[in-house]
């Protein structure tokens, strides 16, 4: 990856040149051993906003009981959508399980 920046540097496309990678991605580039120190920004990503979606009554139908979440909001019908946020809770709650276990163990 850092290549192809580079030569894009050395070319004249110094700055407007964005690389947009999913949460799981920074652990690949960790693992690629390239630093990326001062080249790296983290944005925060929330739901749909009201204004983001079309204003009619299924739409805001959808975003009420499906949430505002992409994966959720956009399933194909009601029951992609009703997994992707069970799935979403149980990823949070083991995250959450796993943070207070490595605390007590620091402590302990």
């Amino acid at each position: 990856m850092n290549p192809a920046l580079d030569h894009g540097r050395r070319t004249g496309h110094a700055t407007g040149r964005f690389l947009i990678l999913g949460s799981a991605s920074i652990d690949l580039l960790r693992q690629s051993g390239e630093s990326v120190a001062g080249r790296i920004a983290y944005i925060d990503m929330g739901p749909f906003y009201t204004l983001e979606l079309p204003v009619d009554e299924s739409s805001v139908l959808r975003l009420w009981l499906r949430g505002g979440f992409p994966g959720s909001y956009l399933a194909e019908d009601d029951s992609v959508s009703l997994r992707w946020r069970i799935d979403s809770y149980r990823f949070i709650r083991k995250q959450k399980y796993f943070n207070k276990f490595r605390q007590l163990r620091a402590i302990g």
